[in-house]
């Protein structure tokens, strides 16, 4: 009985069943600019974000106002991962609540996230439970929809 679980457990693990990382695509909700002025795609960028879900692809457009040069990216973006960051938010609450609350170490920290599809090095890891990071418990990260931390 125990093999079965464990077999299933690892024929379930998001690395199995999503080999390849999804592309999700983000736009602005905003269609008019604050001036009043219409928006126009400014650019578009990709980068791959870590998330407890399993790593994907965010495809971010860019809106910008042709008469004042405002440009706007997606709020739902931003309440997933910090702005030029490839980590989101869930990993870094994690990673401290993992060090700080339950208090394990950086390797076993990797290997908890590991088992979710997220690689992460020591240094990393070290480096998002440290006192400087946004997920330091002596923080509290603030995010466009609310809050999230220590």
């Amino acid at each position: 009985m125990s093999d079965s679980l464990e077999r299933l457990s690892q024929e379930t693990l998001p690395s199995v069943l999503f080999p390849q990382a999804p592309v999700i695509r983000f736009v602005p909700d905003r269609k008019v600019c604050l001036c009043g002025g219409p928006l126009v795609v400014q650019k578009t960028r990709r980068k791959t974000v870590l998330s407890l879900i399993g790593p994907f692809i965010a495809h971010e457009t860019l809106l910008q106002c042709s008469e004042c040069s405002r440009v706007f990216d997606s709020d739902d973006l931003l309440g997933i991962v910090p702005p030029r960051c490839n980590i989101a938010y869930d990993v870094m609450v994690f990673i401290g609540r993992a060090l700080f609350r339950r208090h394990r170490n950086t390797e076993e920290v990797r290997a908890e996230l590991v088992l979710r599809n997220v690689r992460l090095c020591a240094s990393e890891v070290t480096y998002l439970g440290g006192s400087s990071s946004p997920c330091s418990p002596w923080l509290i990260v603030r995010q466009p929809h609310g809050f999230v931390g220590g």
